[in-house]
């Protein structure tokens, strides 16, 4: 075991000191919490965890919101309290992208994704706050590598790995199900090219991934989609404004919006 941690230091050292760099700048923080994180603490006060998931808004998923009510029964509510998990989350991020880029390209490649995302000024800000965003990141950086580790060999752990971290993916935020999405998609595809080359009408084990996948992921986030967009029923301007909150969501992701400008 030592000899491994040794061999892992000396192969990865610079993404660990990077990690630092990035930690150092995250910790940085120089402004105060602002509305969205004190709705954040308000949601995770709550006494239980079933209350916590209950307390959450309809545009979100409750996944950031039961960690952060956790980690406050450990370590406090203080204002870095409640900013240290998404600087943990933000940091842990950094060795993920380090490790996709690794292993798929190169590691000059690696160092310089790692770093780039170090100082990456919106991953950074989205870091420093009590919010869910530094979460759906670190979920979607994982889900992608153990999705490209199961193009590469299907396997039950890599599966399962997968899953799991697809499972985080869809319940940190509601862009995660856009990414979940489209890696599904892309499996689909996978699995159609296969059957179109080879002639083979038998069932392919993607179509088993897929199932599962979508049994495990889809089915419980669909309860949260029919909340967030009102199609249980109600008011259609409420409806109206659910589905142009969760698209205001998607400019988040793709252009790094912040409400803050505006609030």
């Amino acid at each position: 075991m030592a000899q491994q941690a040794k061999a892992f230091l000396r192969a990865h050292w610079p993404v660990l000191l990077i990690m630092l760099l990035g930690l150092a700048i995250r910790l940085l923080v120089t402004r105060d919490l602002w509305v969205d994180e004190f709705a954040s603490f308000r949601q995770a006060s709550e006494p239980s965890v079933w209350a916590v998931i209950q307390a959450v808004p309809y545009m979100h998923r409750p996944l950031y919101h039961v960690s952060l009510h956790l980690w406050m029964e450990w370590f406090g509510t203080s204002e870095m309290a409640l900013r240290s998990l998404s600087i943990i989350v933000g940091v842990a991020s950094i060795g993920v992208v380090y490790a996709i880029a690794n292993r798929y390209f190169s590691r000059s490649h690696a160092i310089i994704a790692a770093l780039v995302l170090a100082v990456l000024p919106h991953h950074v800000w989205y870091s420093q706050e009590a919010r869910m965003y530094a979460m759906v990141f670190l979920a979607a950086a994982v889900s992608i590598y153990f999705f490209m580790a199961l193009l590469d060999k299907q396997t039950k752990g890599r599966l399962i790995a997968w899953a799991i971290a697809s499972f985080f993916l869809v319940n940190s935020h509601f862009t995660g199900i856009l990414l979940f999405g489209l890696q599904i998609m892309f499996a689909m595809y996978l699995w159609w090219r296969a059957r179109v080359d080879s002639g083979d009408k038998s069932v392919s084990p993607w179509i088993k991934y897929v199932a599962i996948g979508l049994l495990a992921l889809v089915v419980p986030a669909i309860y949260g989609l029919a909340t967030s967009f009102n199609f249980s029923g109600g008011p259609p301007s409420f409806a109206l404004h659910n589905f142009a909150t969760a698209m205001g969501s998607v400019g988040v992701l793709l252009f790094g919006f912040h409400a803050e400008n505006v609030v």
